[in-house]
């Protein structure tokens, strides 16, 4: 069972929703980055793949994280309370000044804050309109808001559809183009199969197909 846990020197690839990012774990404290946020991958080597972690603050200042392991990745819907809701939306008036925090103060928070629940109860507790939209209107808007405040990564062990969709969406050009089910018609195509003996011919796709 030793294959199927993270190993210091191998490739991995961290997922946070629908974005991934290929990375090598070249030591036990490296850091990786993640859009704007910085997490430092520290306690994931011996770890089973496909294991969650939810990204912990590191400092109070900056956008540094640490990871902990947890049993899987929860909704804001599931830790959010909400007990009152609207009929429909019509008197609910869109000005940008439903919401009493400021710029600054939210930005406050979300550094002082140790999980994304504890941002958007604060955000929903100033606002002046929640309450007062429909289940679903609520539902829309903790989306939007887990989406920005999402604090889960899963590690994926790579495979060749993960490296194709993932040098599919940084560049397609230098893989000429070759998306997933491309790529499977090719493999079916050429009678490809597991541990066969070929000999491949490429130019121009990066290595995709020879991966």
């Amino acid at each position: 069972m030793t294959e199927d846990v993270i190993k210091i020197g191998e490739y991995i690839i961290i997922q946070k929703q629908n974005y991934k990012k290929l990375h090598k774990l070249n030591k036990p404290n490296s850091s990786v980055t993640l859009g704007r946020d910085g997490v430092n991958l520290s306690g994931i080597e011996g770890c089973p793949y496909f294991s969650v972690f939810r990204m912990i603050p590191s400092s109070k200042k900056g956008r540094e994280y640490r990871l902990e392991l947890t049993d899987e990745a929860v909704e804001l819907k599931d830790e959010i309370d909400i007990r009152a809701s609207g009929m429909d939306n019509r008197n609910i008036i869109d000005d940008g000044r439903s919401q009493k925090l400021s710029a600054a103060e939210i930005a406050e928070i979300t550094n002082d804050a140790s999980k994304a629940a504890d941002i958007v109860e604060t955000l929903i507790s100033n606002s002046n309109t929640f309450h007062n939209k429909t289940e679903f209107s609520q539902e829309k808007y903790l989306k939007k808001k887990e989406k920005k405040y999402f604090e889960y990564v899963q590690i994926l062990r790579p495979n060749l559809r993960l490296i194709s969709e993932i040098m599919y969406r940084l560049d397609p050009g230098k893989i000429q183009n070759i998306r997933m089910d491309t790529l499977s018609q090719i493999i079916t195509l050429s009678n490809i199969h597991s541990e066969g003996v070929h000999l491949l011919y490429d130019s121009g796709s990066n290595g995709l197909v020879a991966a």
